[in-house]
């Protein structure tokens, strides 16, 4: 293993109250020796359920060098938080939460 340089831009917008929509494009430098560096252009978003329970997405894939898919489905819970802390109300709470 080896030090190395990684780095990534990412442009999202929400679509509406529940639903934002990404994409990324994410570098990073070779980890070892005889390791290849890579490239990951992917889409995804989430889309929130209730205000502290939302479905996670993506799908993304290496353009340059060797062909490499990855993609995640998630499910992210959180509890806590205070009013004041910028968080989203949502009209209908389906879940109780």
């Amino acid at each position: 293993m080896r030090s190395h340089a990684l780095g990534g831009w990412l442009l999202q917008r929400d679509l509406g109250k529940r639903l934002t929509l990404g994409g990324e494009l994410y570098a990073e430098g070779a980890s070892g020796v005889g390791t290849p560096s890579s490239t990951l252009l992917d889409l995804g978003g989430y889309y929130n359920f209730a205000r502290h329970f939302s479905f996670l997405f993506s799908l993304g894939r290496n353009p340059i060098g060797a062909p490499h898919t990855v993609a995640y489905f998630g499910l992210y819970w959180t509890w806590g938080g205070h009013a004041d802390c910028g968080a989203r109300t949502f009209p209908s709470n389906l879940l109780g939460v």
